[in-house]
């Protein structure tokens, strides 16, 4: 479609009617600045997408070797920030078992 338009011009839609002669005004044209604006537009967004999903995946996985290194200890008492995390995700079972006091 985009190249029909670009082609023939407002023609090649039955109905599209230009409402200007500027073409930096008219969303019909494509100036090469409306262009280069546009790439550099879809650029930063989607760089922004990737990396938040890169920052978010690193934030992930720390946690989660903080809970790892936690599981592998023996018996401590809760004050890393991995077994405060377990304690949380696992909603306290966890904890509330390990710290049990002996028999």
């Amino acid at each position: 479609m985009s190249i029909a338009i670009s082609q023939q011009g407002s023609g090649a839609i039955p109905g599209l009617q230009p409402q200007t002669s500027n073409p930096n005004a008219s969303p019909m044209a494509v100036t090469p600045m409306k262009g280069a604006q546009f790439l550099i537009f879809s650029a930063i967004a989607l760089g922004s997408v990737v990396g938040l999903g890169v920052v978010l995946a690193l934030v992930f996985w720390l946690l989660n070797r903080q809970v790892v290194k936690v599981e592998k200890e023996p018996d401590a008492k809760l004050r890393t920030t991995g077994q405060v995390l377990l304690d949380i995700v696992t909603l306290g079972r966890y904890s509330r078992r390990r710290l049990k006091a002996p028999e």
